[in-house]
């Protein structure tokens, strides 16, 4: 199935796979670093975060090249280690 989205014509762009209640790491803007809680996806192409803020939540609407599954980040840090290396 991958390989025949691959190989068409069709235009595509990867997104992170979350699941409501999933933590997340924001990995850029000036908010890169911050962890949050996942909440929605907005039109396909954004989502919602709720981080916690003086003990409270914000919800901010972000392109989903911006956020990471919390788990992830200690591969994506190591992946980057090799790459400058």
């Amino acid at each position: 199935m991958v390989r025949s989205i691959v190989n068409s014509s069709l235009p595509t762009e990867p997104v992170p796979y979350l699941r409501y209640g999933d933590k997340v790491c924001l990995i850029n803007g000036p908010l890169a670093g911050v962890s949050g809680t996942f909440v929605r996806s907005l039109n396909g192409n954004k989502l919602v975060v709720s981080l916690p803020l003086l003990q409270r939540s914000i919800a901010v609407t972000l392109p989903c090249d911006s956020v990471i599954a919390e788990e992830l980040v200690g591969a994506v840090e190591r992946h980057f280690v090799e790459v400058i290396r």
